[in-house]
């Protein structure tokens, strides 16, 4: 370490004594060259002001379009289920069917908006993507109590309406899920 630095102080003083002697004898107008170079290290620096600006900008708006989702992820906590006894209330191998307020997935795969569920072809296509999950589901025919195991795990968001909910029950009882309409 005390070579490297004695070596870089030794550059250093070598170099000053030379650009003192250059600078004496150096005219104080630059040349056109020198008037360029100034000119696009200038223009770079600006541009790269405006770049980084504007990315701060871009940053805050999406900031600003995401806390909606941010501010309901963090209200969205699910309860603690170490106080639930283990035995009971043990995992299963059920397909899941989730109802958002504007989509429905299964499996966590985004299957369909709900707003096209009056076509008959998304009708179709959601209902063979449920028959599709159902079937390919491991036989998981009793629960850890004894109890028979669902045939389907369905969450449903609270702001979806009674009848858009009962709709897609009645679409998963007709694939095969012999309890999905029978929820109240």
């Amino acid at each position: 370490m005390a070579l490297t630095a004695a070596s870089l102080l030794v550059l250093v003083a070598v170099e000053a004594i030379r650009l003192r002697r250059l600078w004496a004898r150096a005219e104080l107008r630059p040349s056109a060259h020198g008037w360029v170079l100034g000119l696009v290290v200038l223009g770079v620096t600006l541009g790269d002001q405006a770049l980084h600006t504007r990315f701060l900008g871009g940053r805050d708006d999406l900031r600003r379009a995401l806390e909606p989702q941010f501010t309901l992820f963090a209200r969205l906590d699910p309860p603690e289920g170490a106080a639930l006894d283990r035995a009971r209330f043990a995992p299963h191998v059920a397909p899941a069917l989730q109802i958002a307020r504007d989509r429905l997935a299964i499996n966590g795969e985004g299957v369909a908006r709900l707003s096209a569920l009056e076509s008959p072809d998304v009708v179709v296509a959601v209902t063979a993507a449920l028959g599709k999950a159902l079937t390919a589901a491991p036989p998981d025919t009793q629960a850890a109590d004894g109890a028979p195991a669902p045939d389907l795990a369905v969450l449903v968001d609270r702001q979806v309406s009674w009848s858009q909910a009962a709709r897609i029950l009645g679409l998963a009882r007709r694939t095969g899920a012999p309890g999905a309409s029978s929820c109240s």
